[in-house]
């Protein structure tokens, strides 16, 4: 079984944390699956954490008070970079 095929039959809609290396987590509920990304759907109320805009800076190079706030969203991960997957009670 592949991990897209597990995760349309055991993960579709469902709040998951998803591993793929490194410190980094992501957290949101699984809407898509195919052609090799997965999507999952976040907001604020949910994962209790806000992505901040624009990832590609680091902190040296823009204020943190310049930072904009992103309250919901998608994110989308390439599904053989996953290394883990769990569901979550959020």
């Amino acid at each position: 079984m592949t991990t897209e095929s597990f995760i349309k039959t055991n993960l579709m809609n469902k709040k998951v944390d998803i591993h793929c290396g490194g410190p980094d987590f992501f957290r949101g509920t699984i809407v898509d699956c195919s052609d090799g990304v997965t999507t999952l759907k976040w907001d604020i109320k949910e994962t209790g954490y806000k992505h901040v805009l624009p990832q590609t800076l680091t902190k040296q190079d823009i204020s943190p008070s310049k930072w904009e706030i992103i309250e919901e969203g998608d994110t989308y991960i390439a599904t053989d970079k996953i290394l883990a997957i769990w569901e979550v009670d959020i």
